[in-house]
């Protein structure tokens, strides 16, 4: 019975953790996309990279909320949607560490 207890223990431990290889890091932008209530993209980080990506946060610290912003950030890819007026809808990501440069 013990020995049961403890896999199910262990199962639910490397089951909750989320894989290393889901979060990953880049240089990015901060940018302004307009008002979400009047279809904007709200704060979005756009990476340093040849194919400009961007990315819509979840958790953008207040402090960071500056149009052009360089940062360095870490996030994943969450389940939760944004939907807009657009092609999409879009996947948010929520950041793990996020600094100035």
């Amino acid at each position: 019975m013990k020995k049961i207890i403890l896999f199910t223990a262990v199962l639910f431990v490397l089951l909750g953790c989320k894989k290393e290889e889901d979060t990953f890091c880049s240089g990015a932008v901060v940018q302004w996309g307009g008002d979400p209530a009047a279809d904007g993209l709200g704060w979005f980080l756009v990476t340093d990279s040849v194919n400009h990506v961007f990315y819509i946060p979840q958790n953008l610290p207040d402090s960071l909320k500056i149009d052009g912003q360089a940062v360095h950030v870490c996030l994943y890819k969450t389940k939760e949607n944004f939907y807009c007026e657009c092609p999409g809808p879009y996947k948010k990501y929520h950041i793990t560490s996020i600094t100035k440069r």
